[in-house]
């Protein structure tokens, strides 16, 4: 071809079979790129503020636009470079990086359309869109199964999304020349494939890479972030564990809980578990005035020498406490969560009846003897909730039947339900 010469659909094609892109990118095409993006990331705020309210946040908003853009430059570069391979276009990494800090299924959506877009942007043939298809569909099912105990499991994954390319790639090459003799198709097509296996490994280090990146960036926490603050050898976990014996074995006991039902329902198990390793860190200011670590020391019942309304102050305290204990110490936002929810604005019954006995029902009301609040905001704190409750009523019992225990089970979920602490 000469300079100048118009090029038409067929040459374009000819070219492309050639190895080369007869596409160019100009500031129009970037724009036209930039303006698909933008769109795709309008609809996909309308649908996680409708479905997705837990990550409609500025915090998760940031990371799902700034992971788009690098990856819309990286698919732009490399498909307008002939160094390497079009199939080396990152959409593992950005999948599994979402579905860590996510969740698979809104991964999944995410990559889905950004691939749609930028097929049509950059004029994807059908071999390369259809192998990335399966890429991101593998991969959101990967991650979905991750335990998350340890990091060599995303590499693990991501040499798994490798083969499930190698093996697309293969067949695809196979059936586009099966009139030919096989060892023509195994001599001419068989090297191509393991770009797939390449993308994969590459992916997966970049995610391990990004991880840590991304969390102090964005101020998002990972699960493998969560894992570490489970430790019980940090030192709030620590400092508890001798200071406050009783609400340490407390709070093991309400993780227990809240992991096994976090799973039975499908909400979040590992930040159930280390939400409720923290809940109730603010007793560390006080903590003899609480019954679970009274027996511990051998010490008699503070509140004996208080007003129901001192002993009341001093008991809700702990939340606030605990948030400020929270803050010094450095812990996340969505631990911090549990610490405020996990009491909601229920009534402290005892000290409330207690105050009706020595005051009068006619100078006591239910809000004076509340937690401030806030309810529940998510399946995890409002768990917690009903866990942190539930593991104190049945402690209280001598021996308890099974029976006893359905029957604490049913009073406190309908009284939490009744007094609308579920609401939120």
């Amino acid at each position: 071809m000469q300079e100048g010469e118009k090029v038409t659909q067929l040459k374009k094609d000819a070219l492309k079979q050639s190895g080369y892109n007869a596409f160019e990118l100009n500031k129009s095409g970037v724009f036209g790129i930039f303006a698909l993006v933008c769109l795709t990331m309008y609809s996909l705020i309308l649908y996680i503020r409708q479905y997705e309210k837990k990550f409609y946040t500025p915090r998760y908003m940031l990371y799902m636009a700034l992971s788009s853009i690098l990856l819309t430059f990286s698919c732009v570069l490399i498909s307008y470079s002939n160094l390497t391979s079009n199939y080396l276009m990152p959409f593992t990494a950005f999948t599994i990086l979402l579905a860590i800090f996510t969740n698979p299924v809104l991964s999944f959506l995410v990559s889905i359309l950004l691939l749609a877009i930028l097929s049509v942007t950059l004029f994807f043939d059908t071999q390369l869109t259809f192998t990335f298809v399966c890429a991101i569909l593998s991969s959101s099912y990967l991650v979905s199964k991750i335990s998350y105990s340890k990091r060599f499991d995303i590499i693990w994954s991501g040499f798994q999304v490798g083969l499930v390319m190698f093996f697309t790639m293969f067949f695809i090459a196979f059936f586009e020349v099966q009139t030919q003799a096989f060892s023509r198709i195994f001599h001419l097509h068989v090297q191509n494939p393991f770009i797939g296996i390449i993308n994969g490994l590459v992916c997966s280090m970049l995610v391990v890479f990004f991880v840590p990146i991304i969390e102090k960036l964005c101020k998002i926490v990972s699960p493998y972030a969560l894992i570490e603050l489970a430790d019980q050898n940090q030192d709030l976990l620590s400092k508890m564990r001798s200071s406050a014996p009783g609400t340490f074995h407390h709070s093991l006991m309400v993780a227990n809980l809240c992991e096994a039902a976090a799973q039975a329902i499908g909400a979040d198990s590992i930040l159930a578990r280390v939400g409720a390793f923290y809940h109730d860190i603010g007793k560390l200011q006080r903590p003899l005035f609480f019954i679970e670590n009274q027996s511990y020391f051998g010490v008699e019942n503070p509140h004996t020498t208080l007003t129901p309304r001192q002993s009341k102050m001093v008991i809700t305290l702990h939340t606030k406490d605990g948030v400020e204990i929270a803050k010094k110490h450095g812990l996340p936002q969505v631990i911090i969560d549990f610490i405020i929810q996990h009491h909601g604005e229920s009534l402290a019954g005892h000290f409330y009846n207690k105050a009706i006995e020595q005051e009068g029902a006619e100078n006591v009301t239910e809000g004076q003897f509340r937690y401030p609040g806030p309810k529940p905001q998510t399946k995890e704190t409002a768990i917690l909730m009903l866990a942190d409750a539930l593991e104190s009523a049945v402690r209280s019992l001598k021996k308890p039947t099974q029976e006893e225990i359905e029957a604490i089970v049913n009073k406190i979920f309908t009284e939490r339900l009744n007094d609308g602490q579920l609401s939120d």
